[in-house]
């Protein structure tokens, strides 16, 4: 078993309300887990979402919907990120059997350096 914390960003059309650009970053914070097998290497098994949207702050990775650690229990695969700890079983991704909110740790804000 192998679990990669994913930080996707793709750029989707613009909406009426993003209307400066013809795109925008749309963002998808989770986890995809792969199996492994000699006959077939690694194969995705599924994957564990923790948020999605479209964050100012990716291009840091300051989101409290990054995905920090995981680990799996028997058949259950944990999920930790600073906005909640999530269980999925192992033979059904999609399904998730609890989310543990968790207090909100604060946004990290960088400066910007202005010429």
């Amino acid at each position: 078993l192998l679990v990669i914390p994913i930080r996707a960003v793709t750029n989707e059309p613009a909406t009426k309300e993003h209307s400066l650009s013809a795109y925008r970053p749309y963002i998808w914070y989770g986890a995809y887990v792969f199996g492994l097998s000699p006959e077939t290497g690694f194969a995705l098994r599924g994957t564990v979402q923790h948020g999605s949207g479209d964050s100012g702050y990716y291009y840091y990775g300051s989101s409290a919907s990054e995905v920090k650690r995981s680990l799996y229990i028997g058949d259950v695969l944990y999920t930790m990120s600073s906005k909640q700890i999530k269980a999925n079983p192992l033979d059904d991704l999609a399904t998730t059997l609890a989310t543990v909110p968790l207090p909100p740790a604060g946004d990290i804000y960088y400066p910007v350096v202005m010429k």
